[in-house]
């Protein structure tokens, strides 16, 4: 069996030290793509919250919308009604005065 020499022992220490710094340099970066996972799992779950209350704040809007509608369809029913009432009075006492104006 051979012994090994002073320069193979010394490229077997090299090899050992990159081995390791390599394996450190590993650790830090799982490390750091955890911390990014971490953070990204984080952003997703605000943003998941924020789509849910923008169509929380849709839906009530929608509603808002239709409410108004109606409201509105109201309010012109309600000034036609009124249109035709002013019409038709304005119609009568014309007929019952323009004899006074031939």
């Amino acid at each position: 069996m051979r012994r090994p020499t002073k320069s193979s022992i010394r490229d077997l220490v090299k090899t050992g030290e990159g081995i390791r710094t390599r394996l450190k340099d590993l650790n830090n970066k799982e490390k750091e793509l955890e911390a990014q996972l971490k953070a990204i799992k984080r952003n997703s779950r605000r943003l998941e919250e924020e789509r849910e209350e923008v169509s929380k704040e849709t839906m009530i809007l929608r509603s808002l919308a239709k409410e108004q509608a109606s409201r509105v369809e109201a309010k012109e029913a309600e000034v036609e009604r009124a249109n035709r009432t002013l019409e038709h009075s304005l119609k009568s006492k014309w007929i019952a005065t323009r004899h006074l104006f031939a």
